[in-house]
C-alpha cells in the first residue's frame, strides 16, 4: 500500500500496480483470492478447530453494498469471525471487488466503544452523560415524545444515512406524516450534481455515471483519487483493468496522492483552481476545432441559433410526436440549402454559423460557448492555478486525440470549494465536446438494480423543508439530501418550527461543516433520537440513543443494490454472527415496528412485512427477475452484462428542454438570466468563479485545510475508530497531517510536532504534522475524521481514534453554496498557532 513518501524511488510499475489492486482488496493468498465464492461455499463445513462456515453477506461500511463472504468458527462456545474475503460471482467476477475495510468487522465486533444498551440522557444536552435503560422504557419514552407531534408531524425531521434498511426509516417517517427526510449527500457530491443539471436537465449524482476505465485510453482525474480514496469498488476494478490494458492516466490534485503513483503526468494545483484549468482546456478545444462534429450535431444543441444580445433562441417550436414529443425543435442554419430551418428539417446544420437573423446578430450555441471561454487561455489559467500552460495544452490535445475513449472523471466527493458546481459543469461540457458521454471507453450510463421497497407510506400533504428552500434561494438543491438546509430550518424555524430530530446511522455533528452550528441546532430541539452502533460525536447531543447491530449481525429486511457499478449488482445482507452477549441491540426494522405498535397500532399491518426478511427477499427477487435460490447460493446476483452506451441514455431523450445534451441550457437562460456577465455558478455561460479562500489571499501562517479520503477509513463511520485499520494507516504513514517543507521551515516546524490549527471564529484542533515536498504550499492536509475535537466526554469515547488528526468540519464555517444548498468543505483558511506539545 503506497503512502505519501518523498522517496520517488517508490514509484510503481504496471505489475506492481496490479499487486496494489489486490492489497487494497480483502484478498488473502492469490489462489484463494481467485476462487469463485461458490467453490469456497461448497467445501465441507467443519466446525471447531478446523474450517468454519462461510456465509455470504454485503458490506455497507461506505454504503455501496459490495459482496463479501465471512468465515465463522466456534470458539469458546460462541460463533466468531475468523476471516473475511471478497465474494466473487462466477458469472461476472472481474467486476466485483471489496476493499480492505471489511477486514475490520472481526475487530469491531467486541469494540469497547460499542453502545451496549438503550441510553437516556441524564445530564445537560452535550454533557455526554446517560443512563442505561430497558428497551421498553426507551421506546416508551420516544413514543410518548413523538405522540405530541402526530397532529403536526412536519415538525419531525429525519436524518437517515445508509444501509438496506434506510428505506424503512424513510417509510416510517412518512407513516408518521412528515415529509422531511434527508441524507448526507449535500456534504458529499450535490455540488457536482447541480453543475450537471445545466447539461442534462436534472441533478445527476456520481452513481448516475459509469466511468468506463476498462475500455478507456486516456483518463484525466481532477480532485479525484480512485485508488486511495475510493468508495465504489467496481470503479476500482474497472480502473485496474483499464490501467493494465494500457490506459494513460493524468492527475490534478493538491497533493501527491496514491493515484499519482500510476500517472503518466501529475500536476499539483492550487486548491479550488481546477476550474481555471478546465476553462482553458475547453477554450483550447473549441478554438482549435478539436471537438467531435458528428456527435455534437446528433446529440447536442450545439447548432441551435441564439440572438447574441439576449441569448434567446432565434426560434423554437414544440415537437408533436415521437420519442421527443413535447421537447423543443429549434432554428439552425442549414448549409445544404443556405436557409434557416428547424433542426428536424435541416439536412446539414452549421455548428459555427454567425451572422444576422431578421436584422439581429445571432450565432450558434457552439460559437457563443467559444466566445464565452475565449479569454480563458492556458496562460491565464497558469497564472491562477500554477499549472504550466504547456501542460494544459498537452492535456487538451491528448483528450481530443484519444476521444471518445478519453474523459475527465466525473468525480465523487465534490463539495470542496464554492465553485464546484461550475467546475463540474465545465468538465462535463469538455467530455461532451469530445464525444465521450454515453460511449464505450467514456462516461457510460450504468444500468442499476434497485430492490423495490416493501414498506411504503405517504407523508402528510404539507410543504416540506426542501420545497420551501427551493422556492427561497436554492432552486438546484437536492430533494433528498439537504442536511445543511435542514439545520438552517431548525435555527430559523422556516418554514415552521422543527422540534424533533431522528438521526439514523448518520454522524451529523462530524460530517457537516460548522460543527458548532450543528450543535446549536440540536440543542434547540425538544427531542434528539440517535440510532447507531458505536459512540459518535452526534451521540453526545442525543436525548435517547438506541443501539443497532452491525450490518453483519442481523438479516437485513431488504436486498442491497450496489449504488455504484455497471452490471446491476444485488446482494443479500445476511446475519453472520450475533452481537456479543453484552450488547443489547435491535435492527432498525424492529425499532420501527415497536414504535408503530405504540403510536398507531391500527397501521401496524403496513409494517409487518419487514419483520420477515426472507419473505421480503423472495418478493424483491420476483419483482427484479432474480432467481432466489441462485442469490442465496452465491450471496449476490448480476442483472446485466454491460452499461448503456448511448449518449441520450437508453431512453433516447434527456430531461432538458430540447431532449438533447445542452451545451448552453435553454432552461438556465430563462431561470438565471440575471446571472449573465457575473462570476456565478448560475451563469448560463461557463465562467471563472474564484474559491472563497482566494478573495483575501493567505498570510504567512495561514493555510487551506484539506482532509481526504483513504481506503482504510470510511468517512464519518466507526472505521476511523478501529484498531486494525488505524494500525494499517499508521504503517502506511498516513497518520499525520502534511505540510509543505518550505512553509514548515519558515514557521520553525518539524516532523512529529503537534500544532494548533485555529479557525477565524476561535475553534481549533491539534494536529501532528509531517513535512513533505509533495503538497501545494497553500495546503495543510490529512486523512478525514481522525480527531473527535471537543466532542469526546462523559460516556462518549473514541478509544483508538487519533486525537491529533484533521476533521475540517470542526474548523469550517457553516457555509452553504448559494442556489445549490451544498457544502464548501475546504474553502476557508486556518492559522497554524505554533507548537503546543
Amino acid at each position: 500500500i503506497i503512502g505519501m513518501s518523498d522517496d520517488k524511488s517508490l514509484s510503481i510499475n504496471r505489475r506492481d500496480f496490479l499487486k496494489l489492486a489486490s492489497l487494497t482488496s480483502i484478498a488473502v493468498p492469490a489462489a484463494s483470492y481467485l476462487s469463485p465464492a461458490v467453490e469456497i461455499m461448497e467445501r465441507p463445513l467443519i466446525k471447531g478447530e478446523g474450517r468454519g462456515e462461510w456465509i455470504p453477506t454485503a458490506c455497507i461500511i461506505c454504503g455501496q453494498g459490495c459482496p463479501i463472504i465471512v468465515e465463522v468458527v466456534e470458539q469458546g462456545g460462541r460463533r466468531v469471525i475468523r476471516q473475511v474475503r471478497h465474494n466473487f460471482h462466477p458469472k461476472a467476477s472481474k467486476y466485483f471487488s471489496a476493499c480492505g475495510r471489511p477486514r475490520a468487522i472481526a475487530d469491531v465486533w467486541a469494540h469497547p466503544d460499542r453502545i451496549r444498551k438503550p441510553m437516556i440522557r441524564v445530564g445537560e444536552r452535550g454533557s455526554g452523560e446517560f443512563r442505561e435503560a430497558s428497551w421498553d422504557e426507551a421506546l416508551d419514552y420516544v413514543a410518548e415524545k413523538l405522540r405530541n407531534y402526530l397532529d403536526k408531524p412536519e415538525q419531525i425531521l429525519f436524518f437517515s444515512h445508509q444501509g438496506g434498511e434506510a428505506g424503512i426509516i424513510k417509510s416510517f417517517a412518512h407513516l408518521l406524516g412528515t415529509p422531511n427526510v434527508t441524507k448526507h449527500a449535500d456534504t458529499c457530491h450535490t455540488s457536482s450534481d447541480a453543475g450537471r443539471w445545466f447539461v442534462f436537465g436534472k441533478l445527476i449524482g456520481p452513481g448516475g455515471f459509469y466511468p468506463d476505465y476498462e475500455h478507456a485510453k486516456f483518463i484525466v482525474l481532477m480532485g479525484r483519487n480512485p485508488l486511495g480514496g475510493f468508495v465504489a469498488t467496481p470503479w476500482v476494478s474497472s480502473f485496474a483493468m483499464g490501467y493494465s490494458n494500457g490506459a494513460r492516466v493524468v492527475v490534478f490534485d493538491v497533493r501527491y496522492s496514491d493515484t499519482c503513483e500510476v500517472a503518466e503526468r501529475y500536476f499539483l494545483v492550487k486548491p479550488g483552481t481546477d476550474l481555471a484549468v478546465s476553462l482553458a482546456i475547453m477554450n483550447h478545444l473549441i478554438a482549435n476545432g478539436l471537438y467531435n462534429r458528428e456527435y455534437l450535431l446528433k446529440y447536442t444543441n450545439a447548432s441551435m441559433l441564439l440572438f447574441k444580445d439576449t441569448l434567446e433562441p432565434v426560434g423554437v417550436r414544440e415537437i408533436a410526436e415521437g420519442p421527443r414529443k413535447g421537447k423543443l425543435d429549434y432554428m439552425v442554419y442549414d448549409r445544404a440549402s443556405g436557409e434557416f430551418k428547424f433542426k428536424s428539417e435541416a439536412v446539414d446544420p452549421d455548428l459555427e454559423w454567425e451572422g444576422e437573423y431578421q436584422g439581429r446578430a445571432a450565432a450558434t450555441v457552439l460559437k457563443i460557448l467559444g466566445e464565452a471561454v475565449s479569454k480563458y487561455t492556458p496562460e491565464w489559467a497558469s497564472s491562477i492555478s500554477d499549472v504550466d500552460a504547456e501542460g494544459i495544452v498537452w492535456v487538451a490535445e491528448e483528450l481530443a486525440k484519444w476521444a471518445p475513449r478519453a474523459f475527465i472523471d466525473h468525480g465523487y466527493k465534490t463539495v470542496r470549494y464554492y465553485n464546484e458546481p461550475m467546475f463540474h459543469r465545465v468538465n462535463m461540457l469538455i467530455n461532451v465536446l469530445i464525444g465521450s458521454v454515453g460511449v464505450k471507453g467514456g462516461l457510460a450510463w450504468p444500468k442499476k438494480a434497485k430492490p423495490p421497497s416493501i414498506f411504503k407510506a405517504k407523508p402528510r400533504e404539507v410543504e416540506s423543508i426542501i420545497s420551501y428552500w427551493k422556492k427561497n434561494g436554492y432552486p438546484l438543491a437536492s430533494s433528498s439530501a439537504y442536511s445543511m438546509l435542514a439545520i438552517r430550518s431548525i435555527l430559523e424555524e422556516k418554514p415552521y418550527p422543527i422540534k424533533v430530530a431522528f438521526i439514523s446511522l448518520e454522524n451529523l455533528v462530524s460530517h457537516v461543516p460548522g460543527d458548532n452550528i450543528v450543535v446549536e441546532a440540536l440543542k434547540k430541539l425538544d427531542l434528539v433520537v440517535v440510532l447507531d452502533v458505536m459512540w459518535s460525536e452526534t451521540c453526545k447531543y442525543a436525548d435517547v440513543i438506541l443501539p443497532v447491530p452491525f450490518f453483519f449481525e442481523y438479516d437485513n429486511a431488504s436486498l442491497k443494490g450496489a449504488s455504484k457499478g455497471n452490471i446491476g449488482q444485488v446482494s443479500v445482507m445476511r446475519k453472520v454472527v450475533d452481537p456479543p452477549e453484552w450488547v443489547d441491540a435491535k435492527p432498525p426494522r424492529e425499532i420501527v415496528y415497536e414504535l408503530v405498535k405504540r403510536l398507531m397500532p391500527d397501521r401496524l399491518g403496513e409494517v409487518e412485512a419487514v419483520m420477515d426478511p426472507e419473505s421480503v427477499w423472495r418478493t424483491q427477487c420476483e419483482k427484479l427477475g432474480i432467481d432466489y435460490d441462485e442469490l442465496m447460493r452465491y450471496g449476490t446476483a448480476v442483472m446485466y452484462s454491460s452499461p448503456s452506451y448511448h449518449p441520450l441514455t437508453s431512453k433516447g431523450v434527456l430531461n432538458t428542454r430540447t431532449g438533447e445534451i445542452e451545451l448552453i441550457s435553454v432552461e438556465a437562460l430563462e431561470m438565471f438570466r440575471d446571472h449573465l456577465n457575473r462570476e456565478s455558478n448560475f451563469n448560463p455561460l461557463p465562467t471563472w468563479v474564484k474559491p472563497k479562500w482566494m478573495e483575501a489571499g493567505l498570510g504567512d501562517d495561514e493555510f487551506v485545510p484539506v482532509d481526504y479520503m483513504n481506503r482504510l477509513v470510511a468517512i464519518n463511520m466507526w472505521a476511523r475508530n478501529t484498531r486494525l485499520l488505524l494500525k494499517l494507516l499508521e504503517w502506511e504513514g498516513q497518520n499525520f497531517v502534511f505540510i509543505h517543507r518550505e512553509r514548515a521551515e519558515k514557521l520553525g516546524l518539524k516532523d512529529g510536532d503537534i500544532v494548533e490549527l485555529r479557525a477565524g471564529d476561535g475553534r481549533s484542533l491539534r494536529v501532528r504534522i509531517k513535512v513533505t515536498d509533495l503538497i501545494r504550499p497553500e495546503v495543510i492536509a490529512g486523512v478525514h475524521g481522525l480527531n473527535p475535537g471537543s466532542h469526546e466526554g462523559g460516556m462518549v469515547k473514541f478509544t483508538y481514534m487519533p486525537k491529533h488528526g484533521l476533521n475540517t468540519n470542526f474548523l469550517a464555517p457553516f457555509q452553504i453554496v448559494d442556489g445549490v444548498g451544498s457544502a464548501a468543505l475546504f474553502d476557508f483558511k486556518v492559522k497554524v498557532v505554533g507548537v503546543v506539545e
